[in-house]
């Protein structure tokens, strides 16, 4: 395995801190060993998007989806328990949702839904990899554990897009092409 982190994903996580310190956003918040962000500390997608409080979307989790690693189990597979790694994982995300508000433009919904919620699936299939060593078999596996979670695959769905429109448009995986 490649243990580097590479250069496309430190200038992506450099740009998101930077788009966090223009927009006065803490980048750097403690997420607790299940994952969960304290309250006090939890981004506001809805406050930063300018979109409607009600509902106030949040950022509340930041560890390996939790209905991907209960199937994982079931399955006798090992998600990720490395917490070392999972600030990695966590950085991605918030550079990830910083762009999407501040540069794109995006809803809050959406991004949480369809980007972070797939990145912290992928987080728990990858075992205790940084992203940037992101394999075509993790996407594979994932996309399979995501297409058993839900009938209509929209999630699976929703993961070969953030693989097609973030990691393998910005090469934040040392194997970059992925897809």
């Amino acid at each position: 395995w490649i243990k580097t982190m590479n250069s496309y994903f430190l200038d992506f996580i450099s740009r998101g801190r930077k788009l966090a310190k223009a927009n006065a956003v803490s980048w750097d918040f403690t997420v607790l060993n299940d994952g969960t962000v304290e309250r006090e500390k939890q981004w506001s997608l809805s406050v930063m998007s300018g979109a409607s409080l009600n509902p106030d979307v949040r950022l509340t989790f930041m560890g390996p989806d939790r209905k991907t690693v209960s199937l994982m189990l079931e399955k006798g597979l090992r998600p990720s328990d490395k917490r070392e790694t999972w600030v990695h994982w966590q950085d991605l995300a918030k550079a990830i949702i910083l762009h999407k508000i501040y540069v794109s433009r995006n809803k809050p919904n959406p991004i949480k839904n369809s980007l972070v919620r797939p990145l912290l699936c992928l987080m728990a299939v990858a075992g205790n990899r940084p992203p940037w060593e992101t394999t075509a078999a993790d996407i594979r596996q994932t996309y399979d554990l995501l297409s058993e979670l839900q009938s209509s695959k929209k999630l699976a769905h929703d993961l070969r897009s953030l693989v097609r429109t973030v990691i393998d448009r910005d090469r934040l995986s040392n194997f970059s092409p992925i897809l």
